[in-house]
Formats: structure tokens, sequence, C-alpha cells
């Protein structure tokens, strides 16, 4: 691994995965003086009726040259306390291995958090003052279909850190966790042209004209019995804006549940490829920089 000091300024880089998933905004991050620690602040949103816990992957790169990110892995709640995280033992690593670190939930305001990362430990050697950090948050995902509900080996974005410059590169993740399909994996949450009839069978016919949509599906929890998890799927419309810019954003107000015949994220998977489903664009996340 290229190894780095980080010193200030850093570009804060906000990944919002997908519209109704938490949102993160205002992404600032400084070298601690006298220290190789980096405090990344940053505000989050999620939808308010969201108890469960939230996932976070912090990505870093020395300069905005560099196509190929890289894992921060030595997170802090503090000085003195580590990020609680999504740790597992990997029988051919033979070791354990930390998948993704995790956050409690918010709600549909904005609220302020912080990280502390120990980027001494993640890096240290090379001076830059171009260093870019990226934040990704997301949902609890589900495991695979027999494995009694999430796994910390499921806990991750999917994103591979690879970032060209070709897709705007301030998104990031795999959106199976949390929307259908992994199509544009690295460039945020798909938006979908869907015919009347498709957009009558995923929403059991509540909604019967179809346009542009993105489609989301997630695990919750009950408030009142945590162990309880159930699957959460909804269908958003979204809209250009300005018209032909290539910018799409989500309505919020126009959100109906998925059919019930959509149990899983497979299922919508399953759904976007026998569909032949393909994005007509995505939607982008915030970048800040200081």
């Amino acid at each position: 691994m290229k190894k780095i000091l980080l010193l200030i300024p850093i570009l804060g880089i906000c990944s919002s995965l997908l519209a109704q998933a938490p949102q993160v905004l205002n992404v600032n991050a400084n070298q601690v003086e006298g220290t190789k620690d980096v405090l990344i602040d940053f505000e989050i949103t999620n939808k308010i009726d969201y108890s469960g816990e939230l996932n976070v992957e912090v990505w870093y790169r020395t300069n905005p040259d560099q196509t190929q990110w890289e894992r921060a892995m030595s997170l802090w709640q503090d000085s003195v306390s580590e990020l609680p995280n999504n740790i597992d033992w990997d029988a051919d690593a033979q070791q354990d291995v930390i998948y993704s670190h995790t956050l409690p939930a918010g709600g549909d305001v904005a609220e302020a958090r912080n990280i502390y990362w120990k980027a001494g430990d993640d890096a240290h050697d090379v001076k830059t003052d171009q260093a870019q950090v990226r934040v990704i948050v997301f949902y609890t995902k589900e495991g695979p279909e027999g494995a009694g509900g999430p796994t910390p080996k499921d806990q991750v974005s999917g994103w591979d850190g690879f970032d060209d410059g070709s897709t705007g590169g301030d998104t990031g993740g795999d959106t199976g966790g949390d929307t259908g399909g992994d199509t544009g994996a690295n460039q945020g949450l798909p938006v979908y042209e869907l015919t009347n009839l498709q957009i009558e069978i995923l929403t059991d016919g509540n909604v019967l004209v179809g346009g542009a949509y993105t489609i989301e599906g997630y695990i919750d929890e009950d408030p009142a019995s945590p162990t309880y998890q159930y699957f959460v799927g909804k269908v958003t419309s979204a809209y250009e804006e300005p018209p032909g810019s290539g910018t799409w954003l989500s309505n919020d107000t126009d959100t109906n549940p998925l059919s019930s015949n959509f149990a899983s994220t497979t299922d919508i998977d399953n759904f976007v490829s026998v569909e032949s489903l393909t994005p007509i664009g995505h939607i982008a996340s915030e970048e800040s920089s200081f």
C-alpha cells in the first residue's frame, strides 16, 4: 500500500447512495494538529421510520489524479473509543475482517456526526495537501436466503474504489442491498424509465402511469423488538433538473410501497434483469471542498 502522511487541506466527498437511503451532506475533513489523525465531520439523514444501525465506509486517496481509492479502516468514535464495526472471521485469510463500521440511526432532519480516522495506522510517510476522503453510508443489507438474517459479510457497499472521473467521482456503492440491481454501482442510485405495466406490477396496481423511477429495498427492524427484522421495498419517482442536464433528483413526496411479491432485493434484481431495464441516469450526490 502506498504510504502517506495526510496534511490539511483534505477534500470531503459526500456519497448518497440512493434516494430514500441515508443522505450524507457537508463533509469536512481536517488533520488534528500535532497528530496523524483526521477528524471527519458530516451531516446525515435517514428515513424517520428507520431504527436500525447505519453502516459506514470511509475511503481515501492521496490526490485527485489517483483512480483507485483505498479503505480507511482505523475509525474511532473519539480519541479513545473505536467505532463499532461489522467484523467476522475469514476462514480463508485466517483472521478477523472488518467489513464496515456502524453508526446509530438518526432521523429525517440532518444530524451532525463525526469520525476520527487514525490515518497514521492506515497510511503514512508521504506528505500531501491534496488528499480526499469519501464517506459512504447505507442501510443494513439482508443476507443470502437461508443464512438466518443479515451477517457482517453482507454489510459492504460493494464499491470497488475505482474512480476514473467518468461518473463524476462523488458517489459509490453497490445498490444490491438498498435498491435493485448492481447496474451503475459506482454511479449512485439508478433511475429507470418504467412502462405503465412495469410500474403497475411493481406496486400491485397502486401506480398506473409509467415514467422515471428509482427502486429501493432494505432491511428494517421493529423498535419494540430489534431482533424482528423485515424487508421494506419502495419505488420513488425521479426527475431531471434542469431537463436535459443529466442531473437526476428524487421526488420524495411521490413514494409507493413495492408489491408483496417483491420480498427481497433478489426479487428486485430478477425483475430488473427479466425486464432488461437499463438506467437512464443516476441520483447524484454532493461534493464539498475546502
